[in-house]
């Protein structure tokens, strides 16, 4: 018994081990812009990836595995967007996932100048760290669930059985994801 858990430890600390990684100066994308991204493990060699999924993004963006190097993939977007990737790799014989984001691609004005988006403010950066967390699993896009009152989320996760496991949240943190779900523009 004892043997089998030292062996559940090491799979899972060695399966905590891989990371995603950007392959370009900075951490932000824009528009118009393909940027690669590697899967590694923590030792830098590459994961082969099988397959990937774009999740909470605009049909404007697209995501591929790098035909050259398959533990590479690309990213591109037509339009300012928040985006994440889920990305499936095999790990002891069995299909693995990791998602990554979401990230903010930028738009790139008509000059070539990169236009940031507007700062979110705390109330909103923290709704949408929280959306993120608890809620990116199933809704996979924030504009899926915009302009919910806070009674509307409330009881959803009251009366839906998959969200029941949120009855952790407070009424101060369901207020933060109203309030970043109403302010999405």
């Amino acid at each position: 018994m004892r043997l089998l858990a030292v062996l559940l430890f090491l799979i899972s600390t060695e399966l905590q081990a891989q990371q995603i990684l950007p392959l370009f100066q900075n951490d932000s994308l824009r528009t118009f812009v393909t940027m690669p991204f590697r899967l590694r493990k923590s030792t830098s060699e590459g994961i082969p990836i099988v397959s990937i999924k774009l999740v909470s993004a605009l049909s404007e963006c697209k995501a591929m595995i790098d035909p050259n190097i398959t533990s590479n993939f690309l990213i591109r977007c037509e339009s300012p967007a928040s985006v994440s990737v889920d990305v499936y790799f095999e790990f002891n014989g069995v299909i693995q996932k990791i998602r990554y984001g979401p990230l903010t691609v930028a738009q790139i004005s008509d000059t070539g100048v990169v236009v940031q988006p507007p700062a979110v403010t705390d109330k909103y950066k923290t709704g949408r760290e929280l959306f993120a967390a608890k809620c990116m699993e199933c809704h996979q896009s924030p504009y899926e669930k915009e302009n919910k009152s806070f009674t509307q989320i409330k009881q959803s996760i009251q009366s839906v059985g998959e969200m029941n496991k949120l009855n952790v949240l407070t009424d101060a943190q369901i207020q933060a994801i109203r309030d970043y779900l109403n302010h999405l523009d």
